[in-house]
């Protein structure tokens, strides 16, 4: 049940003090967290509006810095050849690489992975 769960996380951020600053929880435990309500999220959202990323930004969430990307400059290479040189389909490099068809057709037509 959730209640011994949360009374174990309790002891355990007690017994192995990872209470901030001597570890990473900023509470006891046994919280489940705490949540924003509706018109906070309102009015985070609202103060974000309008608001933009600077190039200098986005060059830094972009490419293999992403801690999402899935490819490498040099996969994005790859891809871009067979494309162009070897015929391959979309779908192909597609299934080849891990990722979505239209994925590749952005890397095929410079949409993603820009090249400064």
């Amino acid at each position: 049940p959730i209640e011994q769960l949360d009374s174990m996380e309790c002891y355990y951020i007690q017994h192995l003090n990872t209470i901030y600053p001597s570890g990473y929880n900023f509470e006891s435990g046994g919280h489940k967290g705490k949540t924003h309500t509706e018109e906070t999220k309102r009015k985070m959202s609202e103060a974000q509006k309008g608001k933009k990323h600077s190039k200098e930004t986005k060059q830094k969430m972009s490419g293999e810095k992403s801690p999402n990307a899935k490819l490498t400059w040099k996969l994005v290479g790859e891809i871009r050849k067979a494309y162009t040189t070897e015929n391959y389909t979309q779908l192909e490099l597609a299934k080849e690489y891990g990722i979505s068809r239209p994925q590749i057709g952005h890397i095929v037509n410079n949409k993603q992975w820009k090249e400064d």
